[in-house]
């Protein structure tokens, strides 16, 4: 478990500020983080299952969505991503992440952000590609 006030410095350094919608997700932060672990990027958005925010670290991509009894955490390693698509509309944008034994489609308002947070994700799995 990783300090929750390091998370805290983390996310105010990214300028994160949450309404309702993603409080309780980044609240689950600290436990799901590991040591050394650090915050690169958060949007939040929607996926199949509901309202979730998408975190993407120095590590690994996470999907976090808490709901009232119920808990999910999607992890995905950069080195496990396959296909990464991105694409936007009139009124938000969609990043699809296929990895070898997860497919997600994550959506969201904020297209500049999410444009930025596929770029980001892009060049973390090229980097890790080429240390292979």
């Amino acid at each position: 478990m990783v300090d929750p006030r390091i998370v805290k410095q983390q996310l105010d350094r990214l300028g994160v500020q949450f309404a309702f919608v993603g409080q309780a997700e980044a609240n689950e932060l600290p436990q799901i983080l590991m040591e050394g672990e650090e915050v690169q990027h958060v949007i939040v958005g929607r996926y199949s299952g509901g309202f979730a925010i998408m975190c993407a670290t120095n590590l690994r991509l996470l999907l976090i969505d808490k709901k009232l009894f119920f808990l999910t955490v999607e992890d995905i390693r950069y080195d496990m991503i396959a296909e990464l698509d991105y694409g936007h509309q009139l009124v938000g944008a969609t990043i699809h992440i296929r990895s070898f034994s997860k497919d997600l489609k994550f959506q969201s308002f904020k297209k500049l952000k999410l444009r930025e947070f596929t770029s980001f994700v892009q060049q973390k799995v090229m980097e890790i590609r080429q240390q292979q």
